[in-house]
């Protein structure tokens, strides 16, 4: 798809000049000054006083009080500021309190009076305003609010009007959609009055099966029939089953390990913490309904980290889940449970989340394939949320062929979600054909860097070198501002955590402490003992990221970095068709390695976070070993591509046998 952006912004301004003598406007007076050597005459009867007079800036705050801070129009302009939220942000450190309780955000004023809210004038250009005042707190009074709030008024011009615009197309190449986008600004202030008008127009083209070159298919692993068929007598699949059933079974669902984050019916949902032990849903995840009416059944519930927080699988409240490759080694997280059980033959398929690389950084430590689909492919309604704008359903199986049918399965526009994307959903297992030539597949310089070790890299090469063979073309681009991922991730996810895990605090369900004194300590203690550690940790870091006074600082900003970093790929996308690079920049490591040092652990999801943060689709599949451990790579695709990427790693499945090579459990020791 290809993008082409046009913007137009035109100012024009008109305002009363400056005296060239005297600046009136700064100091809100008149002063004759007197000549060196020139007597000023006092006339008789007078005290010799001299009594300045002068007419308030219209529009400057009523009030004996002075400003602490006045920024006249070049000092506006000298702050780069494009809108009036980065004008506010910039002045932060001048206009917040530290009176109080900690001091709120400042109270802004338009031309000395109260406005409904800053939605009222956050439109206004920066080019519009002739002053801004910062007043101390004593001025907050005056306005009605208490006095732990410094004030911000901003004075307009008297004449001033602009007009911006913003044009962007999006034209498809080889299937996908067209889009049209307008934005347009216009802006007039009078003497009296004062005119914004915002106009959005959006247009998107139909996606249609042929522009996607799609084949319906006959069948699915998932057949509401059943999958597995009985081949003796009556054909009956086993007498066992029969047995436990109560009836004659000649076909039954492939069985599927639910990681325990999906409300299951009748089913004890914990997300793997104490706090929500004992909880039973009265109802049941989309994802796991869309299984189950696909002709799937629940094997049973997986273990996790808790709440998904976690890289290693050891901060579930239910114990460490160990990998079946070396059961001294962690098998990744949080989908560690779903990962283990797999490469393990315990389960034939399982389901995942992958909320920063859930999915596929346990999929490369444990030597299978995972797929973290495009934000919105799969409803999230029942999933217990961790970051609600970074949390993606997945699938997880031995082959890129078993994801494709199951992603069919799970995907579907949900009415019960406002998160998911009204998307046509291909038979994704159809369009497997392991044809690539011609593909160009990017490889990220900042994914080559010094975190990686150098056997993974060795291991990563060879597998794109493959690729390489098979017709694919490897082309070196740059992800600039990928150092920023860890960052920008551990602001906003933590702050939505917090957000989100509110709303366990012992009352409604789940665990509840012993005889507490009041109200204050039921909550504090339920959630101190239903909570571990590590998702304590997020909880705090979430909190101070919301809190008054560090919104705009930490989240706010988080969330301008995370808009950079998606156009990092946005940009990469318009030359290549898929990015490629490592899953993990190591092989498992030991239990207990990392769990003193958080900032170690995060690390090992260096090259999985960007993805969730562009909302894009990501795969990881197995390239190969390092003394016995596996190591997986990581195919990135465009949004609602995951044709693509599960294509690529068909592709190489096809070529090599690593997908298939099982853990040998008797060579290591528990």
């Amino acid at each position: 798809m290809k993008i082409f952006p046009f913007s137009v912004v035109l100012l024009a301004t008109t305002a009363v000049p400056a005296m060239a003598t005297v600046d009136a406007q700064a100091t809100g007076s008149t002063i004759a000054i007197a000549q060196d050597d020139e007597e000023i005459p006092v006339e008789e009867g007078t005290s010799g006083e001299i009594v300045v007079t002068a007419e308030r800036i219209r529009g400057s705050v009523d009030t004996d009080v002075p400003p602490v801070e006045q920024l006249n129009e070049a000092d506006i302009a000298s702050l780069g500021a494009s809108s009036l939220t980065d004008l506010v942000a910039a002045v932060a450190p001048q206009a917040n309190s530290g009176r109080g309780r900690g001091g709120g955000m400042p109270i802004i004023l338009l031309n000395g009076q109260r406005v409904s809210g800053f939605r009222e004038l956050r439109d206004l250009p920066p080019e519009a305003i002739r002053q801004v005042q910062i007043f101390p707190e004593e001025v907050a009074l005056k306005y009605g609010y208490r006095p732990d709030q410094r004030v911000i008024n901003f004075i307009l011009k008297d004449n001033f009007a602009s007009f911006a615009t913003e044009f962007e197309h999006a034209q498809p190449e080889a299937g996908g959609f067209g889009s049209n986008e307008l934005e347009a600004t216009l802006t007039r202030i009078g003497a009296n009055t004062r005119f914004n008008l915002d106009v959005e127009l959006e247009r998107a083209t139909a996606l249609t099966e042929s522009e996607r070159d799609l084949i319906a298919s006959n069948g699915s692993l998932l057949a509401r029939g059943g999958n597995i068929s009985g081949l003796g007598l009556n054909g009956v699949i086993s007498p066992s089953l029969n047995a436990a059933a109560g009836s004659t079974v000649t076909q039954a669902g492939v069985p599927i390990g639910m990681k325990d984050l999906f409300a299951t019916e009748g089913v004890q949902t914990t997300a793997a913490s104490h706090i929500l032990e004992g909880f039973v849903p009265t109802y049941e995840s989309t994802v796991s309904a869309n299984l189950w009416k696909a002709g799937a059944g629940m094997l049973g519930k997986l273990n996790l980290d808790q709440f998904a927080m976690g890289s290693s699988n050891e901060t579930s409240y239910f114990g460490a889940v160990k990998n079946p490759w070396d059961l001294n080694c962690v098998p990744g997280g949080s989908s560690g449970g779903s990962a283990a059980a797999l490469a393990a033959g315990f389960a034939p398929l399982v389901t995942g989340t992958d909320t920063g690389g859930s999915i596929r950084q346990p999929a490369s430590l444990c030597g299978i394939t995972g797929l973290k689909p495009t934000y919105g492919r799969v409803s999230r309604l029942g999933i217990i949320a961790f970051a609600s704008s970074l949390d993606q359903a997945g699938p997880m199986a031995r082959s890129a062929e078993d994801c494709a049918h199951m992603l069919t399965a799970m995907s579907g526009i949900d009415a019960g979600d406002s998160t998911s994307a009204d998307r046509a959903v291909p038979d994704f297992a159809a369009a497997l054909n392991g044809e690539i030539e011609g593909l160009r597949i990017g490889i990220p310089r900042e994914y080559f860097n010094e975190a990686l070790n150098p056997d993974v890299r060795e291991r990563i090469m060879a597998a794109l070198s493959l690729l390489e063979k098979a017709g694919a073309r490897l082309i070196d681009i740059d992800l600039p501002h990928t150092h920023y991922a860890i960052a920008t991730y551990y602001v906003i996810a933590p702050a939505e955590a917090s957000a989100n895990l509110a709303r366990y605090d012992g009352v409604r369900f789940g665990h509840r402490c012993d005889a507490p004194i009041d109200l204050e300590d039921l909550y504090l203690r339920s959630r101190s003992e239903g909570f571990g550690e590590e998702v304590q940790r997020r909880i705090l870091v979430g909190t101070y990221a919301l809190s008054s006074g560090f919104y705009d600082a930490y989240f706010n900003k988080a969330q301008q970095v995370r808009r950079i970093i998606a156009e990092d790929f946005h940009r990469a996308f318009e030359t290549v068709d898929v990015i490629a690079g490592p899953s993990a920049p190591n092989v498992a490591f030991q239990r207990g390695a990392k769990q003193q040092d958080p900032v170690a652990m995060y690390m090992e999801d260096i090259y999985t976070l960007a993805v969730n943060l562009a909302g894009l689709p990501g795969l990881s599949t197995p390239a190969g070993f390092i003394n016995g451990m596996p190591v997986g790579l990581q195919l990135i695709g465009k949004a609602f591509d995951e044709t693509t990427i599960l294509n690529t790693a068909h592709r190489l499945q096809q070529d090599t046998d690593w997908h298939t090579i099982r853990p040998n459990f008797g060579a290591f020791q528990s």
